[in-house]
């Protein structure tokens, strides 16, 4: 997926960090309650601020940046502390299971340039896709521009920093396929590379 650059201005401009306010004061009455179903204000916070998402399931302290920016699809789940970036765009398709602690990076900061601070260079972005029937294991930290092929699986603490065919399970840092699902060796294959 093709990178795009963002300046500083834009990312801090008036009307950003005024919607954002306004956002995370309306998501922050809510994020960190763990009674039941509260999870229902979430989801709808999320809906008025433009997030596309069809999915109630949005457990506590899940924290979500440019939600205007996400497509999340019917039966997915954001379980505790999930970190959803959208600043360069997110789609979930349906059916994803996304583990505690997961973090889906759309922007770096741009560092090109040595003679000019890193804070000044502004941020590099790219969306990130997760096709249906993916189950993201805690732990899991997505770099911008990766697509996650459908029915994959991703084992805790992966760092995913390239594309994933469908149907794979894929684990490490970096991340890399070691099996298929459906395939006979590939829960004892990936027993072998997990131990």
């Amino acid at each position: 997926m093709e990178t795009k650059h963002i300046s500083n201005r834009e990312m801090t401009s008036l009307a950003s960090c005024l919607l954002h306010a306004l956002y995370f004061t309306g998501y922050g009455l809510f994020k960190n309650i763990s009674i039941p179903f509260f999870n229902y204000p979430r989801y709808w916070v999320l809906k008025l601020f433009g997030c596309k998402t069809a999915s109630p399931y949005v457990a506590e302290r899940v924290t979500v940046i440019f939600p205007w920016r996400i497509e999340i699809g019917e039966r997915c789940s954001l379980n505790l502390g999930v970190l959803l970036d959208g600043t360069g765009g997110i789609q979930l398709g349906h059916g994803v299971r996304i583990a505690p602690y997961v973090c889906l990076n759309t922007a770096d900061h741009g560092f090109q340039d040595p003679n000019t601070l890193i804070a000044d260079q502004g941020f590099e972005v790219a969306p990130i896709v997760v096709e249906d029937d993916v189950w993201i294991g805690s732990g899991v930290q997505i770099t911008k521009g990766v697509r996650i092929g459908k029915g994959s699986v991703i084992g805790s603490g992966a760092v995913v920093t390239k594309d994933i065919p469908p149907y794979s399970i894929a684990v490490g840092v970096p991340c890399r396929v070691v099996g298929r699902r459906g395939e006979e060796s590939s829960s004892t294959n990936v027993a072998e590379n997990i131990l």
